[in-house]
C-alpha cells in the first residue's frame, strides 16, 4: 500500500471550470510534481493493466463539500495518479475509488491510500 499526502485544500469543482486552462494545468502539474516527489521509491516504471483500490480522504479548513463537487474536484488529484502511471485508467473497470471528507481548521490536506487489487 501506497500513501501520499498533498497539503492545502481541494479546490472547488465551480473555481477550477471557472480558472484558465493554462493555470489549471499548471495546477495539475504541480500536483504530479508533488505526488512524484513524495513516492519516488515507488513509482511505476510503466503502465501496466492492474486493478487498483484508491481511498481519498479530503481535510477541508471550513466546510464541506457536496458529493458531486468533491467527486468532480478530486478529478485532478486521479489525473495525476494516472499521469504518474498509479493507476491504468480511471474507469470502474480498472480502479475502485472511495471518497470522503472532514474538517480539520488547523491542516487542510489530501490524503491518498492506493492498493493494488488481485
Amino acid at each position: 500500500m501506497i500513501r501520499l499526502t498533498i497539503p492545502g485544500r481541494l479546490i472547488p469543482h465551480g473555481e477550477l471550470l471557472r480558472m484558465h486552462w493554462a493555470k489549471r494545468a499548471r495546477l495539475k502539474a504541480d500536483l504530479a510534481r508533488s505526488l512524484w516527489y513524495q513516492a519516488r521509491g515507488d513509482l511505476p516504471l510503466k503502465k501496466e493493466k492492474r486493478r487498483h483500490r484508491v481511498f481519498i480522504m479530503v481535510y477541508q479548513p471550513t466546510r464541506k463539500f457536496d458529493k458531486d463537487n468533491l467527486h468532480a474536484s478530486c478529478k485532478l488529484v486521479i489525473d495525476a495518479l494516472k499521469d504518474l502511471y498509479f493507476i491504468y485508467n480511471d474507469s470502474p473497470a480498472w480502479l475502485d475509488l472511495e471518497i470522503r471528507q472532514a474538517i480539520d481548521h488547523k491542516n487542510p490536506r489530501v490524503e491518498i491510500e492506493l492498493e493494488e487489487l488481485a
